[in-house]
């Protein structure tokens, strides 16, 4: 119905006044892109008001030139593009509008004008001016943003910044694509398809970023490949994931504090027994002493034979032994583990392992393949296909697998 009595006034408009109605109609027919021009410049103008009066000076500078014909209309042109360009480029408009003022000038030396326009151009170009200013973001980002697929980044527009060449514009509920000197209204949806997926704006995690006990969403085989790239040894302790095996370490090498707290861990060792193994350790009494204590035996079998292979390794001793020598062996190379039992991953997160955790949710700290949509207190977060997402202490990481 609006669109009708759009229609009929602008149609009425035509009949009565053919260029008032040439006018309506063209306005309504670029509304969208006039609405997203306006907000450019309200952009701007709370950002910055050199750029905005540069431009102005250089319209009227040409519309002040003594010149007549196809010059004075170069010359108009020059000055209406500064001030088209002002919201979209600011630093270019900055230029265009001091070439084309040193244009417009009549002086003996006209060559000599136009060089120290250029010069003023450039200075003023370089000048601190409003711009967009790009980062690899590790939160979800809101409001008023540019983003840039080419480059990965997300921009705000803020003083300081650089003009940018192509960008998708998020301004509060209207989106654009601007291309060099050409900024154009689109629908949410094509935004969405232009801009991708959130795995391609955040930074890629380095090892210390990984910490805690970390749900992973993903393949056994997924997961495995994706953390060999971050870490040369990667302990596992599941059934279902193909990695090497062997005797991983010789107990003998590890500290007697951290051998007791350990192992004690695994074997439900009361603070006592914890306290009476450590100090045997700390005699070279243990292995004579477990003949003597049940409770010290299961230590006699990963006591020596630890061959410290690098990658992705599982320990070949069967039950707690398994899960002991595993253990051991990530607190000595400082490796994380991979493990599908919720017991091992409680018990490691405990003892302060880093430990991945593969249960299928995506809650607390995790780590998610695409294709796959995360909901965050934040909002919903979309990962595509081959990327993968870490969220870690209330910040985002992410790449391509």
């Amino acid at each position: 119905m609006r669109n009708i009595a759009i229609a009929l006034v602008v149609l009425a408009l035509l009949v009565l006044s053919p260029p008032l109605g040439l006018l309506a109609l063209v306005v309504v027919l670029a509304r969208r892109f006039l609405v997203l021009y306006a907000r450019l410049w309200l952009r701007l103008a709370r950002c910055e008001l050199l750029t905005p009066a540069i431009a102005a000076a250089g319209v009227l500078a040409t519309a002040a030139s003594p010149y007549v014909g196809a010059a004075k209309l170069i010359l108009l042109v020059l000055g209406l593009s500064a001030l088209y360009l002002a919201p979209i480029a600011p630093r270019a408009s900055r230029l265009v509008a001091t070439l084309a003022a040193g244009l417009a000038v009549e002086a003996p030396f006209k060559p000599a004008v136009v060089l120290a326009a250029l010069f003023l151009g450039y200075y003023l170009y370089k000048y601190e001016a409003c711009g967009y200013i790009c980062v690899k973001a590790p939160t979800m980002p809101q409001g008023d943003l540019a983003f840039s697929p080419k480059l990965g980044v997300v921009c705000a527009f803020e003083k300081g910044g650089v003009d940018m060449a192509q960008l998708w514009l998020r301004l509060g509920d209207s989106y654009a694509i601007c291309s060099y000197a050409a900024c154009l209204p689109v629908s949410e949806e094509t935004f969405k398809k232009g801009v991708g997926t959130v795995e391609n704006y955040v930074p890629e995690p380095e090892p210390p970023v990984f910490k805690g006990v970390i749900n992973v969403v993903a393949t056994p085989d997924t997961a495995l490949r994706l953390l060999s790239r971050y870490f040369p040894v990667l302990v596992v302790i599941a059934e279902g994931v193909e990695a090497r095996s062997a005797r991983l370490v010789s107990a003998s090498k590890i500290e007697p504090e951290a051998l007791a707290e350990i192992y004690g861990a695994v074997y439900g060792l009361s603070p006592e027994q914890k306290i009476q193994l450590r100090d045997l350790l700390e005699k070279g009494e243990a292995m004579r002493w477990s003949t003597r204590h049940a409770w010290l035996r299961p230590l006699v079998e990963v006591w020596e034979g630890g061959e410290e292979p690098a990658g992705a390794v599982k320990s070949r001793a069967a039950g707690k032994a398994g899960v002991l020598d595993s253990l051991l062996y990530a607190y000595l190379a400082k490796a994380p583990v991979l493990t599908d039992r919720k017991d091992v991953a409680k018990l490691a997160g405990e003892k302060g392992f880093t430990v991945f955790l593969l249960s299928g949710e995506a809650t607390g700290n995790f780590l998610i393949t695409g294709p796959a949509v995360v909901k965050l207190p934040e909002g919903s977060l979309e990962v595509g296909p081959g990327g993968y997402l870490l969220h870690v202490g209330g910040l985002i990481y992410g790449g391509l697998i």
